[in-house]
């Protein structure tokens, strides 16, 4: 995910002068404090890593180190407000930014680039493990970087085939390249852009996978103790009671839904597919759920949609005559009006 240009603009402009930079001065000033606008989505299943720069123009790399610089202080600045990100880290580079080798050895190291690319670590597990393999002579390869011939791993890398005679040598400057020359200087300006409002030696405290839990939240469901914990942290008013058969209906359904579809959930509720850190308890407002009513006497409950309220987390129901219908309406909303804006 590439974060707009207005964000970095305005939090170099106000700096983090206060805890609550985000809700306040950004905020105040019309923009998205999840600096979800303007942003250009890319396909990382297996984690956000980052892309080797050193092959580039000294200033695309000024400009590059900028934007991680910024990622520093942005994520720093959201630990300080309590906030989820929606920024899945790659755990291999959460572990360079604590400061963890990721080459002490060449089987953690195959580990790590598995993490971030399986395909990568199969092929160069591969040519680790059979470094006798006559086939190795045939394969075409050269001393560049797998899936990006502009980096070479040595001088006129693109030059010398890779054989069995230097296959080992390959595996190794490859991980090097990977795991470390490639990524150390976003390593060091995210570090350098955390240290301006969280002091950088917090971010050895915890582990990768706390890190991980602390920035992004890896859990799969938002309510892991179930109807309880949606009985306790969720208002019924305005024609519903805790008693009320829509509600119980309702607990039901969410329960029922799987984590994906909690997440829409909540964002068609709230305006965010996460909750804050510890959960519902700490969603502010609390969510609330309203009987919704007819517009008009030839109206009726059954032919009406669910309506939310993000700015109070606001959901208002209608009183359906079943379950199952409650579920079909809800399932329409969360995944069909997420995109729109209406006064309801």
């Amino acid at each position: 995910v590439r974060l707009c240009r207005t964000a970095v603009d305005v939090l170099a402009q106000y700096g983090p002068s206060t805890p609550e930079v985000l809700d306040t001065q950004i905020d105040g000033l019309g923009i998205d404090a999840s600096f979800t606008n303007d942003v250009e989505v890319v396909n990382a299943p297996f984690g956000l890593y980052p892309q080797p720069i050193i092959h580039l123009s000294s200033e695309i790399q000024t400009s590059v180190l900028e934007w991680f610089n910024f990622l520093g202080k942005f994520v720093a600045q959201a630990l300080v407000d309590e906030r989820l990100l929606d920024l899945p880290f790659a755990l291999p580079f959460v572990r360079a930014l604590t400061g963890e080798s990721l080459l002490p050895d060449t089987t953690t190291a195959l580990k790590h680039v598995s993490a971030i690319d399986p395909d990568i670590g199969r092929s160069l597990t591969f040519l680790y493990t059979h470094q006798d393999d006559a086939s190795i002579d045939d394969m075409g390869l050269a001393f560049v970087l797998i899936g990006n011939a502009d980096v070479e791993l040595k001088e006129n890398g693109a030059d010398i085939p890779v054989t069995c005679a230097n296959v080992k040598e390959y595996v190794t400057l490859t991980l090097e390249m990977l795991l470390n020359t490639s990524i150390a200087k976003q390593v060091s300006a995210f570090r350098k852009g955390f240290n301006t409002i969280v002091p950088e030696s917090v971010l050895s405290y915890f582990t990768a996978s706390e890190w991980v839990d602390l920035i992004s939240d890896s859990s799969t469901e938002l309510w892991p103790r179930g109807a309880e914990e949606l009985k306790a942290f969720m208002v019924c008013d305005h024609g519903y009671t805790n008693e009320s058969r829509a509600i119980q209906w309702l607990i039901e359904i969410l329960v029922d839904f799987s984590p994906e579809e909690q997440r829409l959930f909540v964002r068609f509720v709230t305006g965010s597919h996460r909750l804050p850190l510890g959960g519902l308890s700490k969603l502010d407002p609390t969510l609330t759920v309203v009987k919704k009513l007819s517009p008009d006497e030839l109206s009726n409950d059954d032919d009406m949609l669910p309506s939310a309220s993000t700015c109070t987390n606001y959901l208002k129901l209608p009183d359906y005559t079943s379950k199952e219908l409650m579920r079909t309406k809800l399932l329409y909303c969360i995944h069909e009006g997420q995109l729109s804006f209406h006064l309801s």
